[in-house]
């Protein structure tokens, strides 16, 4: 890349951040047409030029330039005057390097820019109104603390929230959920009329708008549009809030991992403890079957207080389905998959271990537990949410292979004794 474009591409950054201050990595660089990685070496450049441009956490970009580069005898100019400044720059560099055809922002750009200033700054003010899809729902777990097939919770501002629920779940809603105000509406729950329960509560305050979840079910946002309530999803509803771990949800990330690769390990263990007959791995004088593994592996998770209903263990040839979570006897001598993904009962951290196992010309016990070790995040960086690894495990053998391997390792070591 010449230095004409390069420089058309730094300015470039400059003026995104200037135009929309508190951007992400991911969204600044989308604004500037540069991968997240390029745009870190651009930031650093910049910041070897004298612009102190910096980001906190690895998120937010904080506008916080010097244009006057690092002299700092020159009178400060104000801050039109310097953006005024920046963006002439900007436009005679991109003319130059050819990118705007007329010294001119790229269309593009300009496009971001107007529908940047075009949206409306109380957006983020308005009330978030979510209503879960299943008991599943991310969105509603996060702004809660509770799981919950069927409720609805509004959020006015910080502080200011309610759950409504029903009479069935309000003791358990009491105990759990983070609401400062927990009600039940027994109408509601009957009649699935949750969305008309909401236009009314926003309506009662004077509130004619509300933000919802992505997640929600059409049929809801029909009815709350229906009743009167400009209802806009909010694709990025808590993006921002959950990218930042607290210190309680790293551990509980952490205690997620640490159950799903003892759950592997055991998985592991039994098949490497079965013997073969008829081609198929057999344990405790029976066939070693998929749901065997998903039994001992449950087992061993409801211990350490987790639980994964959907994991998959699954054996040749069928796993080469996606997603099939496995069914029947375990084949020798033939790939297992294992995806354990627990979640816990009193928090919303999930972890995956999803290992793709093979045959191996070992069969050692101690070999078996090296490659099994459990992951322990390093001190000097934060736990990792979905690590996946790939190891090989031992899988029992007939007697006569093990005979065989026996005979050729011999044979190795006398080979060897004359030479």
């Amino acid at each position: 890349m010449n230095r004409a474009r390069r420089l058309a591409r730094l300015l470039n950054v400059l003026a995104a951040i200037i135009a929309e201050p508190g951007l992400n990595p991911l969204e600044l660089a989308e604004r500037a047409g540069v991968s997240e990685r390029t745009l870190r070496r651009d930031l650093n450049q910049l910041r070897e030029l004298g612009y102190e441009v910096a980001y906190t956490s690895g998120y937010e970009v904080q506008e916080k330039l010097n244009f006057e580069g690092r002299s700092s005898a020159r009178a400060p100019k104000r801050a039109y005057e310097q953006q005024l400044e920046l963006l002439q720059a900007v436009a005679q560099a991109v003319g130059g390097a050819g990118l705007g055809g007329d010294g001119t922002l790229p269309k593009a750009m300009r496009a971001r820019g107007r529908a940047s200033r075009s949206k409306p700054t109380h957006v983020k003010s308005r009330p978030i109104v979510l209503i879960p899809s299943s008991d599943a729902d991310a969105d509603f777990i996060y702004a809660t603390g509770f799981a919950v097939e069927t409720g609805l919770y509004i959020r006015f501002s910080d502080g200011d929230d309610m759950l409504i629920t029903s009479p069935l779940e309000i003791e358990r809603a009491r105990i759990q959920s983070r609401a400062s105000k927990v009600l039940e509406d027994r109408d509601a729950y009957v009649h699935r009329a949750w969305a008309r329960l909401a236009a009314r509560i926003l309506r009662e305050r004077g509130i004619d708008e509300a933000r919802v979840s992505p997640r929600m079910h059409a049929v809801q946002l029909e009815d709350l549009r229906a009743s009167g309530i400009a209802a806009e999803v909010d694709r990025e509803l808590f993006l921002a809030e959950r990218r930042r771990k607290s210190p309680a949800e790293a551990e509980a990330i952490q205690a997620s991992q640490r159950a799903a690769e003892a759950a592997v390990v055991e998985v592991v263990r039994q098949l490497a403890g079965a013997s073969i007959n008829d081609g198929v791995l057999w344990a405790e004088g029976r066939p070693l079957t998929s749901e065997r593994l998903y039994a001992r592996a449950q087992l061993l998770l409801g211990e350490m207080g987790f639980t994964c209903p959907d994991m998959i263990i699954a054996g040749s040839p069928d796993n080469a389905l996606p997603h099939f979570r496995g069914q029947g006897p375990i084949r020798a001598g033939a790939p297992v998959i294992i995806d354990i993904f627990p979640a816990a009962a009193t928090t919303t951290a999930t972890s995956h271990a999803r290992w793709w196992w093979a045959r191996s010309p070992t069969n050692s016990g101690a070999c078996m537990r090296r490659r099994c070790r459990p992951w322990t995040p390093p001190s000097n960086r934060s736990a990792r949410v979905f690590p996946r690894r790939r190891f090989t495990a031992p899988f029992a053998r007939s007697s006569s292979t093990a005979a065989t391997a026996r005979r050729r390792r011999a044979s190795k070591v006398r080979t060897a004794c004359r030479r």
